[in-house]
Order: structure tokens, then sequence, then C-alpha cells
């Protein structure tokens, strides 16, 4: 019977099929080394040809069986029994004993890309601390197989995107790193070099190599190792000629690994040395119609804003001008993006004098009363972002803007001391929060006047704390 009938597939696998084939896979593994160690095939030496078709043999059939067991692996209910029946080890050792067999390596790789997307199978491959560097090891024999290092680096993509060990391992293997980056360095020249289109052969393999180096950048050991790497510098390359209309997937993926990158401001980051012209390339990213690629230009941005170098190239090139709009965003993460932003710009007397221009503070405050106390983080920002503003006016604030202000944090107090009656932690907004309305009953005494005249009473304020960091 056919395994490509999910009928078929279900009655295999009820039948024990995946602990059967990963028996034979790891039984004719073992049974090729042992015999080619021994040099001999039943009683008498092996002669090299006998090798060679002894062992092509056994690779047929071990295809045949590494194929069958790709289409048992897209029965997500089952992908369990490759962990508990050894079929991920089995399959690994037959990467590892079989190198130049391109045809079983790209069958093999196919089931291990299945199986990364189980969590149990993943918990489980993240376990193997042989697995990322045995991997590697097979693509350096294999760099023309395109096909083989997409499924390859899909699947350490996955690994790397939660687990530190994982990531630590590929990035202190100096040969390893190197590796994965120089083949980063290759295929984006030999992209950026063709005619914008799809169907490039590199343009799929690169989505998963460049995801793959954004999760090894999450790690904060790991992050500043792969910024010092010279090969690195291609991905700002590839913000100013990848076309997003051909390569959306690609140039999103790049932006955010620039973004991850961008955090470490250690001396010898490449990414960091070159965040003027990183500053530049992003700034188009702003105005195009794609949510996706703003969202991701603007986290840049929050790591890049914290430079007051590189906020001259943001107001030169109307960064600061873009992340007013985007206050009044209606998707969460990018306005929590802006926002962020806006913190750092509203220390800098050019970006926090144009942003005050274009009614910054009105937009935040319109932006506060939508978010509320239900979403705390992002309500926390808009309030730091709201105070630096504030504070680089000197508290020098229009009658209408300043009431504004005062309804909102009011009506935020409220929504505080209800949360808080029901027992939700909001230490962190409540500390800010207090902090702007003490600054505004001290600053602003004419609209305080007025204010206290509709029976509002003062708060209790407390020292505020400093904005949390951000993660990459």
């Amino acid at each position: 019977c056919t395994t490509d009938n999910e009928e078929n597939r279900v009655l295999l696998l009820r039948e024990g099929a995946v602990e059967t084939f990963s028996h034979w896979i790891q039984a004719l593994t073992n049974f090729v080394g042992e015999k080619l160690e021994a040099n001999e095939l039943g009683e008498r030496p092996v002669s090299r040809g006998r090798k060679e078709k002894f062992k092509e043999q056994i690779c047929k059939i071990l295809s045949q069986v590494t194929a069958t067991m790709r289409n048992l692996a897209a029965s997500s209910s089952h992908r369990g029994d490759f962990v508990t029946k050894n079929g991920i080890k089995g399959l690994l050792d037959v990467m590892d004993f079989w190198q130049e067999e391109s045809e079983l390596l790209l069958n093999a790789s196919r089931v291990l890309s299945k199986l990364s997307l189980s969590k149990e199978c993943l918990d489980f491959m993240c376990g193997m601390k042989e697995l990322p560097l045995t991997l590697i090891r097979i693509m350096k024999t294999n760099v023309d197989n395109v096909p083989l290092m997409v499924r390859i680096f899909f699947v350490l993509g996955n690994l790397t995107a939660s687990n530190e060990e994982c990531r630590m391992s590929v990035a202190t293997s100096d040969d390893s790193l190197e590796f994965v980056l120089q083949m980063l360095q290759n295929h984006s020249d030999n992209f950026m070099a063709c005619e914008p289109g799809p169907a490039h052969h590199s343009q799929d393999l690169l989505v998963k190599l460049v995801r793959f180096v954004a999760h090894l950048a999450i790690s904060a050991d790991a992050g500043p190792m792969v910024a010092a790497k010279d090969q690195v510098r291609v991905l700002i390359s590839m913000i100013d000629n990848v076309s997003i209309e051909h390569s959306e997937e690609l140039l999103l993926n790049v932006v955010s690994a620039v973004t991850n990158l961008s955090y470490y401001e250690d001396p010898g980051s490449v990414i960091w040395e070159n965040r003027f012209a990183l500053a530049e390339g992003l700034a188009a990213m702003l105005f195009v119609p794609n949510e996706e690629a703003v969202l991701e230009a603007a986290r840049a941005f929050g790591n890049l804003s914290r430079d007051p170098a590189t906020r001259d190239v943001m107001h030169n090139t109307r960064v600061d001008e873009a992340m007013v709009l985007l206050l009044d965003h209606g998707q969460r993460d990018v306005l929590a993006a802006a926002a962020g932003v806006v913190v750092n710009l509203a220390g800098d007397a050019k970006c926090a004098g144009l942003m005050v221009d274009c009614d910054a503070v009105v937009l935040l405050v319109d932006a506060l009363q939508r978010t509320g106390q239900e979403d705390a983080d992002l309500s926390c920002t808009l309030c730091y972002a709201m105070f630096n503003l504030c504070a680089y006016l000197e508290w020098n604030l229009e009658g209408g803007v300043a009431v504004l202000l005062l309804q909102g944090m009011d009506e935020l107090q409220e929504g505080l001391d209800a949360g808080a009656s029901r027992g939700e932690d909001t230490t962190a907004l409540k500390q800010v929060s207090d902090r702007l309305i003490k600054c505004l009953h001290e600053h602003c005494g004419d609209v305080m006047l007025a204010w206290e005249q509709q029976d509002k009473q003062p708060q209790n304020f407390l020292e505020p704390l400093d904005p949390p960091g951000e993660e990459p």
C-alpha cells in the first residue's frame, strides 16, 4: 500500500511502522559499517568494486525506507512515535554515516524537518547535544545540495528558536559558525547579483538561513559573537537590494536578524559599526504598505534610537515623524514598537521638537485611552513616552493638551485601582502614571485648579523606576 494516502498511513502507524523502520535503518547502517570496517562480506575479503556495489544496494533500500518515513511523519498525531521508537536518532545516524548519498540525505532531512514542527519531537531533538554540529558537518560535505541545506537550516532554525544550548553549541564552534556565515555571504551575493524574482535557487535557502542567524542572535552570549563576524555586513546590503515585492519573507527575516544583532553595542560589532547605513536603509521600510515590514523596521529602530548620533540620521530621514504617525496605528505590536522608539527620541531636542509639533502628546493620550490597563506593558511604554516629551517641553503644556493628559491619566488610575482590587500586578504602570500626574500637578497650576474644581483629588505619589531595558 502507498503511504501517500492518509488512511494507509494511519493503518501502518497503528501496526508499529515507525518502530519497524527505525530498527531497519539502524540495523542496516550498523551492518554496513561493521562489514566494511572488517573488510569482509560473508567469508571472503571485499574488493573495492564489491564494496561500492554492496553500499549502493543498501543505500537504495534506505532511501526507500526514509521516503516512507517522511510520509509517515506527515501524520502529526503519531510524530511522538519517532521519539519513543528511536526514529530520530536512527535518522541522524543514517545521515552521519551516508554523508555522500544525496537522495538518502534529502529524504532523511525531510523527515527531520517535519518532526521539528512537533513540540515533543523538537524537545527531544534539542536534548541531542550532537545534533546541531552533526547537521552542519553534513552540510559542509554537501554545499552544492541546496534542497538538503534548505531542510537542515529549517531544522536548525526551529532548534534555536527557544533553546539556548543549541545556539551556544553553534556559536562556540568556530568552524561551524564560520561555515554558516560564509554560506550566508555566498548565497546572498549570488541572490543580489540576479534580477529580482521569486524563482532564484538561493531564495528559499536564504529564508531559512537568515532565520537561523536571527535566532542565534537572540542569545546574549552568542549574539555578540555573530555580530562581530564580517559576513553579517551583507544583511545591511540586503535591506537595500532585496525587493519586498518579490522576496517579502526573506526581507522580513533579514530585518529581524539585524534587529537582534543591533541590540549589541560591543565595539567589535559589525552591525553597530554600520548603524548609520542600517538606519538609512530601514527608514524606507516604514513607508511601505506592508504591516509586517513596518513592524520589523520599527523594532530595529528601538535599538538604534539608543544612540545619539543615530538619532540624527533618523531625524534627517524623517523616522521621528514616521514614529508619530505610527502612534495612531491600530495594530498593537506596531504601536508598542513606535512608542518604544518615541521614549528614546524624546530625549533628543531635534526629534522631540518635531514630534511635539506633530501632536505626539495627543496621539499618545489617545493610544493610552484605547489601551488602558488591560495591556499594562504597552500602557507603561506610552506613559514613559508622554513623560519624556512633557519633560522636554519643561511641562509648558497648552491648556487643552494638559487637560486631555490629566483626563487620560485619571481614567487610567481608575482602571489601576480596579485591577489592584482584583489582585493584578500593576506596580510598574502605577509608578510611571503617578510620576506623570505628580509633575502635571506641580507644573500645570492653572490647569490643575480647573481640574480640582471638578472634585478630582490628588494622588499619593511613588518614586518612579527607570524604564525596563529592551531584549533583542
